[in-house]
């Protein structure tokens, strides 16, 4: 798919499940956009209601550039962000969340971003975090931690990747905008590397860190998107008391990673290197889920200041 006089094509993938109003919001948002030159796609992972989905879908039907398709079983988060991936045509990607917001110049400021710099391969913009599951919600804004994240050699963003603690957002690059080749080489790649099959969990797919491997971070330094952390966000339910289950999350997460660090263009020594972080990462991690949610999880109200600790000095 060209993009002609519009500049490159940009293909939205929207993965939803079981939040039609959530849905409605993106769509407002994302045919809104600025930038016109857009290939859409919405992928319901067989959502319980398919009447509601439908009836929102029909609401923007007149938009010649959506797309809608219904998957005939639930096929997992991890598998419908792949099945949109395969599915696009155009010159660049973005998955877009029917539970977070972005600003209605997201997509034209990061396709500029992007074309002008041929040695990057994620363009991310500004975000901040609203936490929901809090009361009162707690915000923050984490768009200078991106900017650690940027390296000239593959060897120095991966050693940052590692280095950096999750709660800075790291993972939040996977909703940045890719040259859609490279996005569909990475989860290809992660899906290859792993042994699990299709039971996947995000932690076997760790693309940011493929993409990083590949090339360059550009960051546009503006908020333009805004995460919303609900009680219904994927992957943010049933971690209260399943320390064990979160140590076998960790371990899968520290496999896919040194996958990607034996595939990598490095020498032998920054190879080395980095598989002693992604071990001392392991350990730190599952040192802190053991604190959290073995101790302090057994106290909501100390979780909630510990929360708010945190993010006062992030």
């Amino acid at each position: 798919m060209s993009g002609g006089r519009g500049g490159p094509t940009v293909t939205v993938g929207i993965p939803t499940f079981n939040r039609p109003e959530g849905l409605r919001e993106t769509l407002k948002r994302i045919t809104n956009q600025t930038y016109r030159n857009l290939e859409i796609i919405v992928s319901d992972n067989c959502s319980n209601d398919e009447a509601a989905v439908r009836q929102v879908i029909h609401e923007f039907s007149q938009d010649p550039r959506l797309r809608y398709v219904r998957q005939e079983k639930n096929l997992g988060s991890v598998l419908n962000f792949h099945f949109l991936v395969k599915q696009a045509k155009g010159d660049f990607f973005i998955w877009a969340a029917d539970d977070d917001e972005v600003e209605l110049t997201y997509v034209e400021k990061l396709v500029n971003c992007l074309s002008q710099r041929s040695h990057a391969t994620i363009a991310m913009s500004g975000y901040d975090v609203n936490d929901t599951m809090a009361n009162p919600p707690i915000r923050t804004e984490l768009t200078r931690h991106l900017y650690g994240l940027k390296g000239a050699t593959a060897f120095e963003r991966l050693k940052k990747y590692i280095l950096q603690p999750d709660h800075l957002g790291k993972s939040r690059l996977a909703w940045g905008m890719f040259p859609t080749g490279l996005i569909r080489k990475a989860f290809a790649d992660c899906i290859a590397a792993t042994k699990h099959g299709d039971n996947l969990i995000w932690g076997d797919i760790p693309m940011e860190f493929r993409m990083l491997a590949y090339g360059q971070l550009e960051v546009v330094d503006e908020i333009l998107f805004h995460v919303n952390l609900l009680p219904s966000s994927d992957g943010k339910q049933g971690f209260s008391g399943a320390v064990g289950k979160l140590f076998k999350i960790i371990d899968r997460s520290v496999d896919a990673q040194r996958a990607v660090v034996r595939e990598s263009d490095l020498t032998t020594q920054e190879r080395k290197a980095l598989m002693r972080l992604i071990s001392w990462y392991k350990f730190k991690s599952k040192l802190q889920v053991f604190g959290y949610y073995g101790v302090i999880g057994r106290f909501p109200w100390l979780a909630r200041w510990v929360k708010k600790i945190v993010f006062w000095f992030t």
